[in-house]
């Protein structure tokens, strides 16, 4: 609030001050000024055409199952080191490669689990993941 000097007139001004309302709105507006050609502005492309249909296919998934005793199974069939090897070097050279699934029983030993992915990482696969129970 603001007063007037003198002691026998003391009268309140009750004037809005308007410049900090005039300051906001030339920052906006100068803001909108910038963005809005920013927003609008596009570049006319011609993009290519592929001349074959993509038609992609999401690859199934392929379980491999380890048990407390160490066996291993891919799909519900048994297989030794070596044939897992080889099953795992085809299924890696697939296009798509599909994703393959551990699923580990909870008492199998953490060596026989570290063999099979070393033994998946040779053959080539890239994605592995890993199943469980919450």
């Amino acid at each position: 609030m603001i007063f007037n000097d003198d002691s026998q007139d003391l009268e309140l001004v009750s004037d809005i001050n308007m410049v900090p309302f005039i300051d906001i709105m030339l920052v906006l507006l100068v803001v909108f000024m910038i963005t809005v050609p920013v927003m609008t502005s596009q570049l006319d492309i011609q993009l290519p055409q592929s001349s074959t249909a993509t038609n992609e296919s999401k690859p199934k998934a392929i379980t491999l199952f380890l048990t407390a005793d160490g066996k291993v199974s891919l799909d519900d069939q048994s297989l030794t080191q070596i044939q897992l090897q080889e099953k795992l070097t085809a299924i890696a050279l697939q296009k798509p490669q599909p994703v393959v699934h551990l699923e580990a029983d909870k008492n199998t030993r953490y060596q026989v689990i570290m063999d099979t992915l070393l033994i998946a990482k040779n053959a080539g696969v890239n994605t592995l993941g890993f199943v469980f129970e919450s």
